[in-house]
């Protein structure tokens, strides 16, 4: 399998960059690097975010093959972890948890995060928040039908 990882420019992301080379080549696997501008045949192509990466991503969807995208985690300190999702970002990607799993690793990692709401009465104001704009999750959709349908 040939995986390339697309440097971003500015390299804020480039110590993950290296975690995750390094974390493969621990298991045998060499991971290729390219610039974003000089796409490379591959079989899975690798980087952060998708907002301007959108070229690399219809290329590996027009030849049937796979992409991953690295981005800031989800949960906990956003600096410190990192999200992996392959062909896709966010609730469209595929995190490679079975739907079934307990939540043993998530307690491990993030004690106390699964803890009930508590509302302290019907009436409390509710705030409906949304996502900064022009992210790259918010393509898919109409905020004015996704804030209609959350109130």
């Amino acid at each position: 399998m040939k995986i390339v990882l697309y440097r971003r420019p500015g390299g804020h992301p480039r110590a993950f960059e290296d975690l995750f080379r390094a974390g493969l080549a621990r298991h045998g696997v060499y991971v290729e690097l390219a610039e974003i501008d000089k796409p490379v045949d591959c079989d899975l192509a690798v980087f952060w975010g998708v907002s301007i990466w959108g070229g690399i991503i219809e290329r590996q969807r027009a030849a049937g093959r796979h992409y991953l995208v690295m981005e800031r985690g989800y949960l906990g300190d956003r600096f410190r972890w990192t999200s992996l999702g392959l062909n896709g970002l966010n609730g469209r990607a595929d995190f490679g948890v079975p739907r079934d799993v307990g939540s043993e690793r998530l307690d491990r990692h993030f004690p106390g995060l699964l803890q009930p709401a508590k509302w302290i009465s019907p009436n409390d104001p509710v705030v409906i928040m949304g996502q900064v704009p022009g992210d790259a999750s918010l393509k898919h959709l109409s905020w004015d039908d996704w804030l209609a349908r959350a109130v």
